[in-house]
């Protein structure tokens, strides 16, 4: 039998299978909950069987135990709470903080291709308590980094080979730094270690909300914001009088940052303390979306007033009409993801290899409930793509082994989606809510994504352009990308077993009254004066998804990479990393092509004052690092760090 710990909202990772009596123990430090929730032990026996303890806990962090007993048959399991064994000392690094939690715990991100076995790991009560562990860091020789929810691809927050670093401190926002309070207005303050779900609950009890979100809510608001994270809208033809920058990234919805840091204007600018930047500082600009060189402890976010939204599913319109190209300039073809846009500004594309027909998701903003959607009160409402059938699992693990079943795979997954969306399991069986039409409040449709689905890897990228522009370029690169599909296919090669995704946002624009370089330096999305000239407005992202390991992906990747620099390039568009996935691709892997990483730092540069240019944003957060505890091996490549 095996057993995760859990609670409405989420579990930790399930323990390996033990045998009759034997014992297993989840350490609740290195999950994800928040000290205070309540929590308990679900049982899973050998035939399925589950059932949860009656008993219910409040995690804290004091080092005590809970200890449960299973008993019965694999048929009638009883899970049993026995006591609560008291707390031991277990070891701290040499003159560590000793009021602050502390201990050897895993680490491992999004798809599992960045693990470290026991880097230390502490959870700091405060932002002040923050600074004590890194001013003692500089002192110890330790390197200091963030650990959120770790929903994460791009080594941002550790390196790829965490484990040769025995002095690494990782810094779990997620125990205590997840307070939330209005400050005024729309405006609310929000601890980096909340996560996205419980910013979207909290918003929506004060009647607020986001025009767009990334769909997992499990998500921590810092690493959000650090990577300029985002959901997909754009104004739809009756909104394009409204406020633009409501569609760009999350990072544009800041207000204030509270970091721990250092000042280079102290007499000891060594000394790390925690500091106050408004939006309206120079700083802000370079912080805004600082890809992991600052260590930002909370935020104030401004919001919209909630609203109602609807979502519909579509997977029966051929991909050769949602992507079909313009007959004519400015002519949008009937059906394509343009004329959607048009009428309804948000959409998503999940398009499974080897498919024909894509999974196309619109919203709409509907004040009253159409007669033919569902009313939802919660988020995640696509529960046939969180909890895959055994039919898709046992596939997913012929992948490797035989990577051709990829055809049979995404052509699979394409039907089951359409059966699941209709409230049918994979025999047909009513087993689901039917989610072809939902509508509630905005963070019930726009969160739909749980740690339970598939784990994949991603490459990712925001293609900046003119709106009028859309249509073409996705044209162009769906036919790309299954001309590549067709072409790696034809020498027994299949690299992508996993979706295309597309997505479309607005871009990052100054606030109006302010200078207008006055908006995240370092977003993917940031606007300047080179956008302005071309009237780009819109970015179009792609990911393309695969699972870990799969051979070839990365010749994929390098080679679709090149195709996208050279089919986007200026005047016509604009290429940004989306930064917390994959790219700068080489045959090795991501993240290693200088030719890439330094085209973006161009993108990001020309045209630009010298208090908005990448080696200025690349100085400012120097600044607030005297001692480059934050740095890891690919902050210090992008910024060009000596280290």
């Amino acid at each position: 039998m095996n057993f995760v710990v859990a609670n409405p909202e989420r579990s930790s990772h399930r323990t390996h299978n033990f045998a009759i009596g034997r014992s297993g123990v989840i350490d609740l430090a290195a999950t994800t909950f928040a000290t205070g929730v309540e929590v308990w032990p679900v049982v899973k026996a050998v035939l399925g069987e589950r059932e949860a303890a009656g008993e219910r806990l409040r995690f804290e962090m004091n080092g005590r135990t809970a200890v449960f007993e299973v008993r019965g048959t694999t048929l009638d399991v009883e899970v049993r709470f026995v006591g609560v064994d008291e707390a031991e000392d277990g070891p701290r690094p040499d003159a560590f903080p000793a009021d602050i939690p502390v201990a050897p715990l895993p680490y491992e991100n999004w798809d599992g291709t960045i693990t470290a076995a026991h880097p230390w790991t502490c959870a700091p009560r405060s932002a002040q308590e923050v600074a004590q562990v890194c001013n003692w860091a500089k002192v110890a020789g330790f390197s200091v980094r963030p650990r959120g929810i770790m929903h994460n691809w791009s080594p941002l927050t550790i390196a790829q080979r965490a484990d040769s670093d025995p002095k690494l401190m990782l810094v779990d926002t997620t125990k205590f730094l997840n307070a939330m309070a209005m400050v005024d207005g729309r405006r609310v303050r929000v601890g980096t270690g909340a996560t996205m779900g419980e910013l979207l609950a909290f918003l929506e009890g004060e009647g607020l909300g986001f025009v767009h979100t990334p769909a997992p809510g499990h998500l921590s608001v810092g690493g959000v914001l650090a990577i300029n994270g985002h959901g997909t809208a754009i104004p739809n033809r009756k909104e394009k009088g409204q406020d633009r920058r409501n569609f760009g990234s999350m990072s544009n919805r800041i207000v204030e940052l509270e970091i721990v840091g250092t000042d280079p204007e102290a007499d000891n600018p060594g000394v790390y303390g925690v500091h106050t930047v408004r939006r309206q500082a120079a700083e802000a600009r370079a912080l805004m979306t600082h890809l992991g060189g600052a260590f930002v402890t909370s935020a104030v976010l401004e919001a919209v007033p909630n609203y109602t939204m609807r979502c519909r599913s579509y997977t029966n319109i051929p991909a050769a009409k949602l992507f079909a190209e313009p007959p004519a300039q400015n002519v949008i073809p009937r059906r394509s993801c343009a004329d959607f846009l048009e009428r309804s500004g948000r959409i998503e594309v999940i398009w499974f290899p080897f498919s024909t027909k894509p999974w196309l998701k619109v919203w709409s903003v509907a004040e009253t409930k159409p007669e033919a959607s569902r009313e939802v009160t919660g988020p995640n409402n696509y529960p046939f793509s969180d909890n895959m059938p055994d039919i898709v699992t046992d596939l997913l693990k012929l992948i490797t082994a035989i990577p051709g079943t990829a055809v049979q795979l995404g052509k699979l997954m394409a039907e089951l989606t359409g059966q699941g969306l209709d409230g049918k399991d994979p025999l047909g069986r009513d087993a689901y809510p039917v989610s072809r039409d939902i509508w509630g409040p905005s963070k019930n449709t726009l969160l739909y994504v749980k740690d339970t689905t598939v784990r994949v890897t991603a490459n990712g990228y925001a293609v900046l352009m003119r709106r009028e522009d859309m249509q073409q370029a996705i044209h162009d690169f769906s036919e790309r990308f299954n001309e590549m599909l067709e072409e790696y296919a034809g020498r027994g090669q299949y690299p992508v077993n996993q979706p295309l995704e597309i997505r479309v946002t607005g871009i990052d624009e100054a606030w109006e009254g302010a200078p207008p370089e006055q908006r995240p330096t370092l977003s993917g999305l940031s606007a300047d004066a080179d956008t302005r000239e071309h009237g780009f407005d819109v970015a179009l992202w792609l990911d393309v998804l695969t699972l870990p390991g799969t051979a070839h992906a990365d010749a994929f990747y390098t080679e679709l990479e090149a195709w996208m620099s050279e089919r986007f390039e200026a005047p016509h568009a604009r290429v940004i990393a989306e930064w917390s996935k994959g790219w700068a691709y080489t045959q090795d892997g991501p993240w290693r092509n200088a030719g890439f990483i330094d085209a973006n730092r161009r993108e990001l540069s020309c045209g630009r004052p010298e208090d908005d240019t990448w080696a200025w944003a690349a100085k400012t957060l120097a600044g607030r690092d005297a001692c480059g505890l934050f740095r890891t091996p690919l902050i210090s490549t992008l910024f060009e760090y000596d280290d």
